[in-house]
């Protein structure tokens, strides 16, 4: 049969596209009856398909039904009812893999053709799968009934970008619990718009999860458990897309998915801050530390540069913190050093460990940073107290470490005074630094009747000042009050011996307290009994040595050395009148004791200067001696034991005589010694064998031998004898010269007495004011001068040894001559010399090579210094400090001082010989000319 039907040239045009599922349809017209070509079609990658919610969708496969004129595209995901989709078609470029008409007329091409979406909607809420913490991250999966978006999976969509503007949940402040550790993880999502990381959906057809991000890290040893409570308002739930809610979840199991904790803490830092000392340790759990089971206190030691112990009273564990702090026994001071060792325990879980239970390490001697307030307080006395011959102050200080023991003030800086005034010194201070006490051992024991003050001076240099061991300086303390804690005395005195010398038999008690006996109250003389060899021996006077605590009684024959005495004390019934000591405690009454009268083994000595110094008058010579009792007069020397020269000859002793109780003894002269005669005498004690007729005391103790003592010459001018001739008042006849200084006793004892520092009447015929006369000291000479141009009469008075014109009385240089000369002719015109010149000898002591004068002269007569004209002919003011000289004012008199030296330059016979020879001038000169030339010629200066 022949066709004469018309070829079909008229490609398929899209009628239709519609999804539903997971199926899209392409719907075509065609003219020709056998419609679309399904043997030759497009392949799937000709295809794309997009949806407006962003998530991708591809196209799995292509169906073509040839009578239906469709074309089936399955897709890689259901869609939700809710996506908008469109379709895209592009014709394979080479190929008859196209889509066509069985006519082979192919289709255009499609560019984002809107799709109508005929998916059924979603009623079925997401479904909790599982739950799983890895770490932060917490993770909830559903499952979705669909499995595409338009089957609606777990809704992702954020409001900025999504149609509902729901996020998958609001989980704001929401807390979730280990019930292992019970440390609390927390996550915050305070709203979807805010667009953090800390809920996470993730809506894919396979994930479909809900992330949690935590606040912490969760431990592989943590139990967690979540719970999710849908919001009672709003949409800000955990839905699909299309807005079906899922269930609230009630403590939900969490599988823990996070690595096992192998790493132990290790230490970061440790610190100390008054008695807390904390150990802070990193941890990579963030459980932190094990809080149960630590370490005991034994494990740990902590030491100071201090040496004060320090001990652990407890351990406390912050796990979260990563701590462990040691409360100390005792609080640290800022300027020590500490460190501080941990010993594992060697057994059981009671260790330092982390959660985990990985334990730290050991620690030895690690340094601590010292995080303690620095002290800046200085010690403050709190109290004084004094019990016996101690004296405690207290001091109050903030610092743990006390006072500074090793740096403190010395006992000079302390001073202890008492009401009684018996002196007290404080001999040594010691300071306990923890105690906070600085002792001071006083020199006596205090009574519990005195009232003590004390007082602390600071050092105004050095550090060794009372402080504390920081370095703060204590307070000065004036006249501080001190508690007396001594206990009251109630023990009387007892006698413990009794003593005699000469008159006087010493009663010696012990008493308890330092203030002795009563010496205002005690027993009359009554009260006492002495016998000697069997004989009473009136008690006359009794005196009371408190502090000595002794008693002395005064007898009325003194005793000699040897004999027998007893003593007995009878206390009085009635009254004060007893001895006793301070306290009133009477001492008892005692019987009659042997009174310990020791021996005297003192020999009697010869009294060589002074106004008992050897003397002679006509023809008696007397020598006194020094003795503790009493010379013997039973056996005397024989006058063969004496030599006496009388101006060098020699004069016969005729007679001896001793007065025991004088204790002189006095020669007889065969010839009477004429008036000025120089007299000397001399003693041979006896050899052992003669010894029974000797110079000596009732004890048998001999005097010594001693050779020419000068005696003082007391024999009186015999008439028409003369009266002292003489420019100066140097004896030129035979006057009395009982010192031998070449001048007469009568012309030394005018000189007018010089008023004493002390304020005692003066003397008459003491120059030099030391209270003894000039004529009776060898030492002093004092002659009467001639103020030049008139006939006026003044004294000069001169004296050798001693200080400030006072000689000692043992000083042995003699002044054998002193005299008032005239002026030289070649003194310098500007020196004005009112008594000339004195001329003066001195016989020094032995061992002596330089001696100091003093000459007193009239301070009227405007004298400034003492001159004398040196070998090298300069005339020098020896008064004057550059020659170690000086003029003081003295009683009314100018006194100067200078010293010369034995063959020095001043030493008129040059030579070094036991003897000086002095000449000087007690002058006036202008100070205008000192330091210029002096007279012409004389090539010298004054000075």
């Amino acid at each position: 049969m022949t066709n004469n039907t018309t070829a079909d040239t008229t490609a398929p045009v899209l009628s239709t596209a519609t999804v539903s599922g997971s199926s899209l349809t392409l719907t075509y017209t065609e003219a020709s009856i056998l419609g679309l070509d399904a043997t030759n079609t497009a392949p799937a990658a000709a295809f794309a398909v997009s949806s407006n919610s962003g998530v991708a969708i591809t196209v799995n496969t292509v169906t073509v039904n040839a009578a239906d004129k469709t074309v089936t595209l399955a897709l890689s995901r259901a869609v939700d009812r809710i996506e908008t989709l469109s379709v895209s078609y592009t014709k394979p470029a080479t190929g008859n893999d196209v889509l066509q008409d069985a006519a082979g007329n192919d289709a255009d091409n499609l560019t984002s053709q809107a799709v109508t979406n005929n998916t059924t909607a979603d009623t079925t809420a997401p479904a909790f799968s599982t739950a799983t913490v890895n770490g932060s991250s917490l993770t909830l999966t559903y499952t979705e009934a669909n499995a595409g978006q338009g089957a609606g999976a777990v809704d992702s969509n954020r409001p900025a970008y999504g149609a509902h503007g729901n996020d998958a949940a609001n989980l704001s402040g929401e807390q979730h619990h280990s019930r292992q550790t019970g440390v609390a993880i927390t996550y915050t999502e305070a709203s979807i718009r805010h667009a953090t990381n800390t809920v996470t959906v993730n809506a894919t057809a396979t994930d479909k999860t809900v992330t949690l991000a935590l606040s912490r890290a969760v431990d592989k040893i943590e139990t967690l458990s979540v719970s999710y409570t849908k919001p009672a308002t709003g949409n800000a739930v955990i839905q699909d897309a299309a807005g079906n809610d899922a269930d609230n979840l009630t403590s939900q199991t969490v599988t823990n998915n996070t690595t096992a904790d192998t790493t132990a803490p290790v230490l970061s830092t440790a610190t100390v801050n008054g008695n807390s000392l904390t150990l802070t340790y990193t941890e990579a759990s963030s459980l932190g530390l094990d809080a149960t089971n630590t370490a005991p206190t034994t494990a740990f030691a902590v030491s100071s540069n201090s040496r004060l112990a320090i001990t652990v009273n407890s351990v406390t564990v912050n796990a979260a913190d990563k701590t462990v702090t040691l409360a100390l026994g005792r609080a640290v001071d800022r300027i020590e050093t500490l460190s501080v060792s941990y010993t594992k325990p060697a057994t059981g879980n009671a260790v330092i460990q982390d959660a985990a239970g990985n334990d730290a390490v050991n620690l030895t001697n690690q340094t601590v940073t010292n995080n303690t307030t620095a002290d800046t307080t200085a010690p403050v006395l709190s109290s004084a107290t004094v019990n016996g011959q101690t004296l405690v102050l207290s001091y109050t200080d903030a610092s743990v470490l006390g006072l500074d023991a090793a740096h403190t003030a010395s006992a000079a800086a302390y001073a202890v005074s008492s009401n009684r005034d018996v002196a007290i010194t404080v001999n040594n201070v010691v300071v306990d630094s923890l105690a906070r006490t600085v002792t001071l051992t006083l020199s006596r024991a205090v009574d519990s009747i005195e009232t003590l003050t004390v007082s602390y001076t600071r050092p105004t240099t050095g550090n060794d000042v009372l402080q504390d061991a920081a370095g703060n300086d204590a307070d000065n303390l004036t006249n501080q009050a001190a508690v007396n804690n001594t206990a009251a005395d109630d023990t009387a005195p007892v006698i413990n011996s009794a003593a005699v010398h000469g008159h006087s038999l010493v009663l010696s008690y012990t008493e308890a307290s330092s203030l002795g006996l009563d010496a205002a109250n005690t027993a009359s003389a009554a009260a006492f009994t002495v016998l000697v060899n069997g004989v009473r021996n009136t008690v006359t006077a009794v005196s009371v040595d408190a502090t000595a605590k002794t008693v002395t009684l005064t007898l009325t024959d003194a005793v000699t050395g040897g004999e027998s005495v007893t003593v007995a004390y009878t206390k009085p019934t009635t009254g004060k009148a007893v001895i006793r000591d301070v306290a009133g405690n009477a001492a008892a009454s005692f019987p009659a004791m042997e009174v310990a009268n020791a021996r005297d083994t003192t020999p009697p000595a010869l009294v060589r200067t002074g106004t008992s110094a050897p003397r002679v008058n006509g023809n008696q010579l007397v020598l006194t001696f020094t003795e503790a009792n009493a010379l013997d007069a039973r056996h005397i020397p024989a006058p063969g034991a004496f030599a006496v020269l009388v101006s060098g000859v020699l004069n016969t002793v005729t007679a001896v005589a001793v007065d025991a109780t004088a204790k002189t003894v006095t020669l007889t002269l065969s010839t009477a010694v004429a008036y000025g005669q120089s007299v000397s005498v001399s003693y041979t004690d006896p050899t052992p064998s003669d010894n029974a007729n000797a110079i000596q005391d009732n004890a048998g103790n001999d005097a010594a031998t001693f050779t020419e003592q000068k005696v003082t010459n007391d024999t009186a001018a015999s008439s028409g004898s003369g009266g002292g001739g003489g420019s100066g008042g140097g004896s030129t006849d035979r006057a009395p010269d009982g010192d031998a200084d070449g001048v007469s006793n009568d012309v030394e004892d005018r000189v007018p007495g010089l008023a004493r520092p002390d304020g005692s009447p003066s003397v008459a015929g003491d120059g030099n004011g030391d209270g003894i006369k000039d004529s009776a000291q060898t030492s002093v000479s004092s002659i009467s001068v001639t103020t030049a141009g008139t006939s006026a009469k003044t004294y000069a008075t001169l004296t050798a040894g001693g200080q400030n014109g006072k000689p000692g009385a043992d000083h042995d240089t003699h002044i054998t001559k002193l005299e008032e000369k005239a002026a030289p002719a070649d003194m310098p015109r500007a020196l004005e010399a009112p008594i000339g010149l004195t001329n003066f000898q001195a016989k020094l002591a032995a061992n002596t090579h330089t001696e100091d004068f003093s000459l007193y002269v009239d301070a009227a007569q405007g004298i400034n210094g003492y001159w004398m004209k040196g070998a090298a002919g300069t005339w020098v003011n020896l008064a004057s400090e550059p020659y170690g000289g000086k003029m003081v004012l003295e009683g009314g008199r100018l006194r100067l001082d200078f010293r010369l030296e034995d063959g020095g330059t001043y030493d008129t016979d040059g030579q070094a010989n036991g003897n000086i020879t002095g000449s000087g001038a007690a002058a006036h000169m202008p100070l205008s000319i000192v330091g210029q030339m002096s007279d012409p010629g004389l090539n010298d200066f004054w000075l």
